[in-house]
């Protein structure tokens, strides 16, 4: 996958990624999206990645709201590793 170049490309690789991570989900049936993953994995579940993205997501706008403000922020975050 290339690396997009403009905040255009880059609108569109996300909307298209998205579009995919959906596909992807709605693929599988009620039992799979429910099913437990193997253990020792970091997340149990598709509920649990799903999670995880959306908190690194926050944490992203946060960095970015930070870095607008001309301020350096902490990555990943206070607490975090």
């Amino acid at each position: 996958m290339a690396v997009p170049k403009t905040k255009e490309e880059l609108l569109k690789q996300s909307s298209e990624n998205y579009r995919t991570l959906n596909e992807l989900i709605d693929s599988y049936s009620n039992e799979e999206i429910l099913a437990e993953f193997p253990e020792g994995t970091m997340n149990r579940n598709i509920r649990d990645v799903l999670a995880h993205l959306y908190h690194w997501h926050i944490m992203f706008i946060g960095w970015y709201t930070v870095g607008m403000e001309g301020k350096r922020p902490e990555m990943p975050a206070k607490g975090f590793t």
